[in-house]
């Protein structure tokens, strides 16, 4: 998935029983933007880091030449019809050459503020791009509908959102 992921492994000989977290230190061979996936933040652009390893658990960083920017979702339709595709393009700010995937978790919300199962996904962007397909269904609910993407990482989050309009006396439903 990323071009130089790297592993370090905390294996211990012996007393491997439950106890404190123990003091490491990650090295990295130049200077990178850091992001604690289980902190949920960015730790700056570090040449070095120290951590805390707890026994059986592991610590989960991301460690990149660029530091990630802000993330973007643009709809296709604001106004979608029943029978309709929203296209919804998401676009993070990282450099156009990066060849590092990046995941965002999407979720769907409906105008009463429910979260459909369908509408919860991870979507993985190519070179900082991605999209995601949302059908407007006859049986959608009127009203404004939300998609919302976060970066894994950084937490960097954005939201768009499009509206259905009840349907006119006459029309499908």
């Amino acid at each position: 998935l990323y071009r130089q992921m790297q592993c370090a492994w905390f294996s211990p000989k012996s007393g491997t029983a439950a106890g404190e977290p123990v003091p490491a230190r990650l090295t990295f061979a130049a200077p990178r933007h850091v992001y604690d996936l289980r902190a949920r933040k960015y730790l700056g652009q570090v040449a070095q880091l120290d951590a805390r390893l707890a026994w059986g658990r592991a610590n989960f960083y991301l460690a990149l030449p660029y530091k990630i920017d802000s993330l973007h979702i643009n709809v296709s339709n604001d106004s979608p019809t029943a029978g309709d595709t929203v296209s919804a393009s998401i676009r993070l700010g990282i450099p156009a050459d990066a060849p590092e995937r990046h995941a965002v978790a999407v979720e769907i919300v409906d105008p009463q503020g429910g979260q459909p199962l369908w509408g919860q996904q991870v979507v993985l962007l190519e070179r900082g791009t991605g999209q995601i397909q949302v059908p407007i269904a006859y049986n959608d609910s009127p009203g404004t509908w939300r998609i919302r993407a976060t970066e894994l990482f950084s937490q960097q989050s954005a939201e768009a959102v499009w509206t259905i309009r009840a349907p006119s006396t006459g029309e499908r439903r």
